[in-house]
C-alpha cells in the first residue's frame, strides 16, 4: 500500500496536491509502518502456527512472504496500486481458495488468519486508493472469503470474514473523507495566504505609486515656476517655488517613509502617521494650485462624515487625476468636485485636454479602478472632445 501521498488521488477524487507545500498528515508514515509491521507479524504467526500441520511448509513460507512483500515494498519506493494489489491478492488467493490441493490446511481447518491480511489491505486500499482500485480489491477480497467456503468444507466462517472486509472498507472510506478534508483544508489555506499576499502586494503599489506621482509632479510644476522666475529675473518668486518643491519634496518623502512601513509584519518598527483621508483633501488641492496647477475645489458636505476607508480612496483618486492634469495638461484648468452623501461622488474634470492624444491605461487608473471597486463602488475615466474627465462613486 502506498504511504507517500504522491500520486494517491487522482483527479476524480482531489484537486493536484503539491507535496513541498502540502505536508502529509502527522502520523501517516509511522500508520503505513505499523500496519506493515502488524501483517507480516500476522504472516509469520500463521507460519508458526502451521508449519507442522502442513504438507507444504516451504510453500506457505513462499506464498506468505509474497503477500506481505508488496506491503513493505511500497513504504519505500513508489509501487502503482493496481501492481500492488494483484501482487498481494493472487498470492492470498492460492492461500484460501487452492490450499486444500497444496497441502497448506491443517486438518481440522484453523488456517484463518491469512484473512486478516485481507480485512487490513482493503481497508488501506479503501482509504487512498482510486474507486476503480477500491471496488476491485473490495470485490476480489469478497470473492476469495465466500470462495473458501466451496473449496474448504471445515471453514464455515464466510460471513464473520466478509462482515470483517465490509467493515474494514467502511473504515476506510471514514479515514479518505478525513484526508482528503485535511488536504483541501491546506489547500485553501495555501490559497488565501497567496490571495491576501497578492492583494497586500497590489494595495502597497498602489500607494507607491500614488506617492511618487504625486510628489514628483508637485515638485516638478514648482521647479517649473522657479525656473520661469529666474528667467525674469525674480528671486524672489524663484526662491518660494523652491522652497515649496523643497517642502512637497519631504512632505512626499514621509509618505513614502509610511507606504514602506507598511511592509513591516513583525511589530517592531517604528510608529507611522495615519494615511491620509477625506478631510486632507482641501490641503491636497491647495498644494497643487500652489504649485501653479489651475484647480479648484467644488465641495459639497462635510467630510468629517466620510469613512477613514472611503476618505483614502478618494484622496488617493483626487491626487492621481490632479497628477495626471498636471503631467498631461498643465496649463489646463481642472475642477474637482465632491458630493458627500452617501453615495461618495467624485468627478474631476479637466478642459482643454488635448482629445486625440492617445490615452494609455496605466497603473493610475487601474489602481483608483481597484480602489473603488475594493469598496463595492464605480469607477470610469475618459476623454470627451473637450475635457479628460474621472468619474468614481463610493458607498
Amino acid at each position: 500500500m502506498p504511504f507517500s501521498m504522491t500520486g494517491v488521488f487522482t483527479a476524480e477524487q482531489l484537486p493536484p496536491v503539491d507535496i513541498a507545500t502540502n505536508e502529509i498528515p502527522v502520523g501517516w508514515w509511522a500508520a503505513g509502518v505499523g500496519g506493515a509491521v502488524g501483517v507480516s507479524l500476522v504472516a509469520i504467526a500463521t507460519f508458526v502456527a502451521s508449519f507442522r500441520r502442513v504438507d507444504s511448509p516451504v510453500l506457505l513460507a513462499i506464498l506468505l512472504a509474497l503477500a506481505v512483500s508488496p506491503m513493505i515494498v511500497q513504504l519505500r519506493f513508489d509501487v502503482p496500486l493496481p501492481v500492488v494489489a494483484i501482487w498481494t491478492l493472487v498470492p492470498l488467493a492460492m492461500l484460501n481458495l487452492f490450499g486444500s490441493p497444496l497441502g497448506l490446511y491443517d486438518s481440522e481447518g484453523r488456517t484463518q488468519t491469512t484473512m486478516m491480511m485481507f480485512v487490513w489491505f482493503v481497508g488501506q486500499t479503501a482509504a487512498v486508493g482510486s474507486r476503480r482500485v477500491i471496488a476491485a480489491v473490495t470485490a476480489a477480497a469478497l470473492a476469495i472469503t465466500i470462495g473458501r467456503y466451496f473449496t474448504d468444507p471445515v471453514y464455515g466462517a464466510e460471513v464473520i470474514w466478509s462482515a470483517g472486509v465490509i467493515t474494514a472498507l467502511l473504515a476506510g472510506l471514514v479515514i479518505r473523507a478525513l484526508l482528503v478534508a485535511v488536504l483541501n483544508g491546506k489547500i485553501a489555506q495555501e490559497a488565501l495566504s497567496e490571495q491576501a499576499t497578492t492583494a497586500e502586494r497590489q494595495r502597497i503599489a498602489r500607494e507607491v505609486h500614488d506617492v511618487i506621482a504625486h510628489s514628483l509632479t508637485v515638485t516638478m510644476l514648482h521647479l517649473t515656476a522657479a525656473r520661469l522666475a529666474v528667467g525674469r529675473g525674480d528671486n524672489t518668486a524663484a526662491t518660494e517655488a523652491l522652497e515649496e518643491a523643497e517642502k512637497a519634496g519631504r512632505t512626499s518623502l514621509n509618505e513614502i517613509r509610511h507606504t514602506v512601513g507598511l511592509l513591516r509584519t513583525d511589530g517592531t518598527g517604528p510608529s507611522t502617521d495615519p494615511l491620509p483621508s477625506a478631510p486632507d483633501v482641501p490641503a491636497l488641492v491647495d498644494g497643487y494650485r500652489a504649485a501653479g496647477l489651475d484647480v479648484s475645489l467644488d465641495l459639497h458636505g462635510d467630510l468629517d462624515r466620510v469613512e477613514p476607508a472611503a476618505g483614502l480612496a478618494l484622496y488617493r483618486i483626487v491626487q492621481e487625476s490632479l497628477t495626471n492634469a498636471g503631467r498631461h495638461a498643465p496649463g489646463a484648468r481642472t475642477t474637482v468636485h465632491i458630493e458627500v452623501g452617501p453615495p461618495l461622488n467624485i468627478d474631476v474634470r479637466t478642459e482643454g485636454a488635448a482629445p486625440n492624444r492617445p490615452r494609455r491605461a496605466g497603473m493610475g487608473l487601474t489602481g483608483m479602478a481597484e480602489r473603488a471597486a475594493a469598496l463595492g463602488g464605480s469607477f470610469e475615466a475618459g476623454q470627451s472632445d473637450t475635457e479628460w474627465r474621472v468619474a468614481a462613486t463610493l458607498p
